[in-house]
């Protein structure tokens, strides 16, 4: 994740296929002031640029592919407190795994998150 303070926006760049790229990473969500994200993967560079110019707080950069060392690994896999601030509909379930957790909404798409290592919750 970089701040918006910290993005060179004349270094955004289209990524073949479609998307953004920025010093060789792809740009997958811009974060708006409020916290909430969405998603960038399919933002041309101007895009992002005018969510920057329009506010935005960050943008959060694909995370090259690595070999987790296992202590690593299980520091992720102890749970973590999600903010759930976005989510105005009831909570109708709760999906966990070892590596990734979706939650259920009433009216709308599930939400998903956790480790993604093998595009598990659909970010890769």
């Amino acid at each position: 994740e970089l701040s918006a303070s910290q993005i060179q926006v004349d270094k955004l760049a289209a990524q073949p296929g479609g998307g953004t790229m920025l010093r060789g990473q792809r740009v997958v969500r811009v974060r708006e002031t409020s916290g909430s994200e969405v998603s960038a993967m399919n933002m041309k560079p101007e895009q992002v640029r005018q969510a920057l110019a329009a506010g935005a707080s960050a943008i959060v950069l694909e995370v090259p592919e690595r070999e987790v060392p296992k202590v690593e690994k299980q520091k992720l896999l102890l749970p973590q407190e999600m903010f759930l601030g976005d989510i105005k509909d009831k909570i109708s379930g709760v999906f966990a795994s070892a590596e990734c957790t979706f939650i259920a909404v009433e009216g709308s798409a599930p939400f998903g998150c956790g480790l993604n290592g093998d595009g598990q919750i659909g970010l890769g």
